[in-house]
């Protein structure tokens, strides 16, 4: 894992929604790139893309770099398509 890696893992719920939103401003406030990796996901619903589209809002708003990644299992781009499909992954 690289410094501007963030590995997010598990539930992406609602129930950690506090908890991931801060590491992710804390990311943004501290890299001018990130890459958000996901693998191992439990769980994930529409607070947690709701998140990622924040942070990547923020991201442009301040010249910074966030690139996506979807899990290998495909849970982060099903949960994408049924939102609309609002977040570009890689």
């Amino acid at each position: 894992m690289t410094e501007n890696e963030i590995i997010m893992t598990g539930d992406l719920t609602i129930n950690r929604a506090a908890e991931i939103k801060t590491d992710f401003l804390k990311a943004l406030d501290s890299k001018d790139a990130i890459e958000i990796k996901h693998q191992s996901i439990d769980q994930i619903d529409t607070s947690y893309i709701q998140l990622l589209i924040g942070l990547n809002n923020s991201a442009q708003e301040c010249g910074k770099v966030i690139r996506i990644f979807a899990d290998s299992e495909g849970n982060l781009t099903r949960a994408n398509s049924l939102s609309g499909e609002p977040l570009r992954l890689q």
